[in-house]
């Protein structure tokens, strides 16, 4: 579940007409507008709360056996965020699904969990 919450949210920044659009959304014009700060907070708490409740759900089953939910979640979406960031503004050589296994690769081993190869 954490693996598809990364891939779906950096695919996003993949595909040239969303790219376009997440481009206009951070410009200077639009993130000076009323509102823009706190609906950007509002989506990056939504955004932490899901991957708090992914962990949470590890955490219980054992997947997951170092996860600290709450905090953990706030560490793996700034890294997500970056990631994103450079995915829109083309910084990166890396493509969305390198970028995605890159994050993905990070909050297991940060979460403890087990991979094919152990931990």
């Amino acid at each position: 579940a954490l693996a598809r919450c990364v891939a779906t949210f950096l695919r996003i920044a993949s595909d040239p007409r969303r790219r376009r659009r997440m481009l206009v959304l951070s410009s200077e014009e639009v993130t000076r507008a009323r509102g823009y700060a706190a609906e950007r907070q509002r989506f990056e708490a939504a955004q932490e709360a899901a991957i708090a409740a992914i962990l949470e759900r590890g955490l219980a089953d054992g997947s997951f056996p170092w996860a600290k939910p709450v905090s953990d979640a706030r560490s793996i979406r700034a890294a997500l965020g970056k990631a994103f960031e450079e995915q829109v503004a083309g910084t990166t050589s890396l493509s969305a699904d390198e970028a995605a296994a890159e994050v993905t690769d990070f909050a297991l081993r940060a979460v403890g969990a087990r991979t094919r190869h152990g931990r």
